[in-house]
């Protein structure tokens, strides 16, 4: 395990453990995601993805006061096929700090930003076949609907960011819906 994962670890054990005996402060959750933009540049040339792999979330958090919470998850993207004979499969785990604002009894809208973990595997490139490991920042907005004081829709676009590899850039941009559960 690499030093940010296991960074990542620490840090949301270290903030959910004094935690435990509160009330309903944790949640868990999933996600399907519909990629809106996985780019691959080679040689300055954009080649978009021959296929649409379904991507999915899961994910866990704590909700420090009802504005502010931290989540970890991991996302799996799926594996992308390129023209040119190249593959990537990849996948990310993520912390984040998380703000919500509500907009009445039901309806919050919430944004996140924090740090993504990739793991990047790239096969059928002449530059740079191999298996990468690589942080960058991420970004999300979205709107919440709570279906019952236990379960909540949401839907969200993320940014995780865009990966450098020697064969081009990797762009990852997608829409997300899913569902909450606090407990």
């Amino acid at each position: 395990m690499n030093t940010v994962r296991t960074s990542m670890l620490a840090l949301a054990a270290f903030l959910a453990a004094p935690l435990a005996q509160a009330e309903d402060p944790f949640y868990v959750g999933g996600a399907i995601g519909q990629r809106s933009s996985i780019t691959l540049y080679t040689d300055g040339v954009a080649q978009k993805a021959s296929n649409e792999p379904r991507a999915f979330n899961l994910h866990g958090g704590y909700e420090v006061n009802e504005h502010f919470a931290i989540e970890a998850g991991y996302t799996r993207f799926g594996k992308y096929r390129f023209g040119g004979g190249e593959s990537i499969n990849l996948g990310a785990t993520y912390l984040a700090a998380k703000g919500s604002i509500a907009l009445g009894d039901k309806f919050s809208l919430f944004g996140k930003a924090g740090i993504a973990d990739h793991s990047l595997k790239l096969t059928g490139s002449t530059q740079d076949d191999g298996t990468y490991g690589k942080t960058r920042p991420m970004f999300g907005a979205g709107l919440a609907y709570r279906v019952s004081e236990q379960v909540a829709l949401k839907f969200e676009v993320l940014d995780y960011g865009t990966l450098h590899t020697g064969a081009g850039d990797l762009k990852m941009r997608q829409f997300e819906a899913g569902l909450d559960f606090r407990f």
